[in-house]
């Protein structure tokens, strides 16, 4: 997340979710694949927001939600 949240790919994977977006290809966030937001309780205060702004710029690259299609909306953000 956070290296695609900068335009990064070190991974095969992250390369084709790069190279998806950059030929405008739809990409869409699995339900749950925020692993982050399962410590919404117990994360310092600085590591969660970091992370939640990871997420808007994820948003921002035009990934999508997978189960709507339309462009994430995380929580609290």
């Amino acid at each position: 997340m956070a290296l695609l949240s900068l335009g990064l790919a070190l991974t095969e994977e992250e390369r084709r979710v790069l190279s998806a977006l950059l030929e405008g290809r739809r990409v869409s966030l699995a339900d749950g694949a925020l692993e982050y937001k399962q410590y919404a309780r117990t994360a310092e205060r600085g590591v969660y927001i970091r992370f939640t702004s990871m997420e808007r710029e994820l948003r921002e690259l035009g990934i999508a939600r997978a189960s709507t299609g339309r462009p994430y909306r995380g929580s609290g953000l």
